[in-house]
């Protein structure tokens, strides 16, 4: 996926030691959530869903961690410290981390009855969009779908055979949607989902990606 490996390259190029050089591996700078968070998922091995809030301000400053003696939760809790707007929850071994006002977080909207049947991710992309409830909300909010259409799978190189894409089937109800989406890459095999919000440049609308 482009756009999360040129933010993984930034982050690369970002990572400032807060103090001498043998501190560099644990006292960090990250210049946003987004990097911060894929941090703290690769040192701890974890599953994370995260929900990109829609709210620029939050990244005015960078995020400074220290994860050499920090278990995950209290490494969840020192970027929710530097980043009011959010919160996190850990469910089925699952990390989240999304915006505290409900109304403006679409990872919370309850979904009534979410059902796929040997679909690949590409497949509850396009499901999850087609929601009654995902529709009226983005309808409320103003909001579109993003065009780009993006998965973390590495793609094969050239002349390779491509693999069989994984198919899952699901029969949920009544859940929120971001718990719909850790059941997603539980199934997947994949390590994290991203609801991303996107200001149209010029435009009212805002555009709306879910990736895994």
């Amino acid at each position: 996926m482009a756009r999360i490996a040129t933010l993984l390259t930034l982050a690369c190029l970002s990572l400032v030691p807060a103090q001498s050089d043998s501190l560099a591996q644990s006292a960090l700078s990250f210049p946003n959530t987004n990097i911060a968070l894929h941090s703290v998922r690769q040192v701890y091995q974890l599953l994370v869903g995260f929900e990109i809030s829609s709210d620029v301000t939050l990244e005015n400053t960078p995020i400074e961690l220290d994860l050499s003696g920090m278990d995950e939760a209290s490494a969840f809790d020192a970027i929710v410290k530097q980043r009011t707007g959010y919160v996190w929850n850990m469910e089925n071994g699952i990390y989240n981390f999304y915006p505290k006002r409900q109304n403006d977080s679409l990872s919370q909207l309850i979904i009534g009855n979410f059902v796929v049947t040997d679909a690949t991710f590409r497949d509850i992309q396009s499901a999850l969009f087609n929601q009654p409830e995902v529709r009226e909300w983005l309808r409320l909010h103003h909001a579109i779908r993003s065009g780009l259409i993006n998965s973390t799978a590495a793609m094969p190189p050239k002349g390779a055979p491509v693999p069989e894409p994984k198919k899952i089937s699901l029969n949920l109800r009544n859940m929120q949607l971001r718990l719909i989406l850790n059941q997603v890459i539980s199934k997947l095999g994949t390590d994290q989902w991203i609801i991303g919000h996107v200001a149209a440049k010029g435009q009212f609308a805002e555009y709306v990606s879910i990736e895994f």
